[in-house]
């Protein structure tokens, strides 16, 4: 195999590459994620949610790491300079990424504290769309 004829893809399919191998790993992070859920919730709902395991942070490193090379290259395709798009990828996923993390620890932790009933934002949205409803009438 010559390796040299790997470097000289077009962009465009490091693209659709780097976006599949994101994609797969997402899944991946979500399945893990669900595992862990359900053998929170098989256990009684205890106290925390155990679920910063090395598998899952390496689903959600990999997963990050992909949407980077993803966002990079579409940014280089669109004959951005490689100096400019780089950077500017990584700005734009990185701190996402890291914010996602934290939020999802956030929600996790409260669920584990004040029961799945926190977390649905469908029953607060209607809740508060009946009492919006009655302040108005």
């Amino acid at each position: 195999m010559n390796f040299s004829s790997l470097a000289n893809l077009p962009g465009y399919s490091i693209v659709v590459v780097s976006c599949i191998f994101a994609v797969l790993c997402g899944i991946v992070f979500k399945d893990i994620l669900e595992y862990q859920f359900a053998q929170w919730k098989a256990k009684g709902n205890p106290s925390e949610i155990h679920y910063k395991t090395g598998n899952l942070k390496v689903a959600y490193l990999l997963t990050s790491l992909f949407a980077t090379i993803c966002v990079c290259t579409s940014l280089s395709t669109f004959e951005v300079p490689p100096l400019f798009a780089y950077p500017l990828g990584a700005v734009v996923v990185i701190p996402t990424a890291i914010l996602v993390w934290v939020q999802l620890d956030s929600m996790l932790s409260l669920a584990a504290r004040e029961g799945l009933d926190s977390i649905r934002i469908d029953v607060e949205m209607s809740d508060r769309e009946a009492f919006q409803a009655n302040k108005n009438s």
